[in-house]
């Protein structure tokens, strides 16, 4: 696990621009932070600061508390968006203890649980923003003046290589936060191939305003991918179950609702993970699913139907089903430090492979 995190460190440090060593023990670092002013700005600001080494620091254990991992300086602003937590005594729930606030998932990993923590952790020890906020105001109101809350809605940011595509995941859980299991080890191992990723947070419970976060979220991002140095024109969409459904409300135009006339580009490919149902359009993007044979939620008929439709529409598409899980697995089993999971490579493949976008037929991520 050491050597894991170890890895996604320095793949974030090679895509750090600005970075110059000093001789003593500390670095110092001329970086870029975001600063929202509004919805169509972000400001750049250049500043310079004493930091400590560019090395992996252990911060927690498997044995540590939400509490203790939630009171660290780094990470306390947005703690509170990380954990399925429901009432105080929750707080006291060690990490590899996760899987027990977590009922409707499966294969729960304390090994992926610790370094999504201290990844985010090591991040803002060295300076680096790792939450951002894509609203700019705390509420809004909507056509039918009902009160909308996005003080905790944003996206988490894991650094690939520079100026790389991009993609955005958004976990489901529905009822509360799965973004430990379905968000940031996904995360994890994009960034190990050099993808660029952003996470959104947001509540999976409305899933039209998930729709409508997850447009705002990919807009933030395209404005401002010169700062965040990503390529704007080629990213990808990552969905598991609820938020698998959020990306097919923002692709296919439901009611009154055209969530994707409002998006700044189009995504190369969309990614599936155990989705609720899908039915295809005949616009549809190249799109991936993934789906656990045991999978007592989701339909398999309709998703068995959808695969016949791709074809009859001369649609690219890629469908995965993996024998001995049920809904919510998360990545998998337990994976090899080298490697990620076979889907993951499958999809990051049929992504290069199925795409007109010479930028990302050229990226060399593995």
């Amino acid at each position: 696990m050491k050597k894991n995190i170890l890895v996604i460190t320095l793949a974030v440090m090679v895509s750090f621009s600005g970075i110059t060593h000093a001789k003593n023990t500390s670095v110092t670092t001329e970086y870029q932070n975001l600063l929202l002013e509004d919805d169509n700005s972000v400001k750049q600001a250049l500043l310079s600061e004493k930091m400590k080494p560019y090395s992996w620091t252990p911060h927690f254990k498997e044995t540590s508390t939400f509490e203790e991992v939630m009171n660290y300086e780094g990470i306390k602003d947005f703690a509170k968006l990380i954990f399925p937590i429901k009432n105080k005594g929750d707080e006291k729930t060690q990490l590899r203890d996760l899987f027990k606030l977590m009922p409707l998932h499966h294969n729960v990993n304390p090994n992926e649980t610790l370094e999504s923590v201290e990844y985010l952790a090591n991040t803002t020890d060295w300076g680096l923003q790792a939450f951002y906020r894509i609203y700019p105001t705390d509420k809004s109101v909507d056509i039918n003046g009902k009160v909308i809350e996005h003080k905790n809605v944003g996206v988490f940011y894991f650094r690939g290589k520079a100026d790389a595509p991009y993609a955005v995941i958004v976990s489901g859980g529905y009822s509360y936060q799965s973004i430990l299991h379905e968000g940031f080890p996904l995360a994890l191992e994009l960034i190990k191939k050099g993808y660029n990723v952003f996470v959104l947070s947001n509540s999976t419970l409305n899933i039209t305003q998930s729709t409508r976060d997850l447009t705002q979220a990919i807009n933030f991002i395209h404005k401002n991918a010169a700062i965040l140095h990503v390529d704007p024109n080629s990213y990808s969409l990552w969905g598991y179950s609820q938020g698998a459904q959020a990306i097919v409300n923002l692709m296919h135009k439901v009611g009154r609702n055209s969530f994707i006339d409002k998006l700044e580009a189009k995504p190369n490919m969309n990614a599936f993970i155990y989705p609720l149902r899908y039915y295809v359009k005949a616009n549809d993007v190249p799109s991936a699913f993934v789906i656990g044979e045991e999978d007592q939620i989701v339909n398999l008929t309709i998703l068995k139907s959808a695969e016949a439709d791709f074809k009859k529409l001369n649609l690219r598409s890629l469908f995965i089903t993996i024998p001995g899980y049920g809904h919510g697995f998360g990545l998998g089993a337990s994976i090899n430090v080298d490697d990620s999971p076979e889907w993951v490579n499958k999809i990051t493949d049929f992504w290069k492979n199925n795409t007109a976008n010479p930028i990302l037929k050229s990226f060399a991520g593995k």
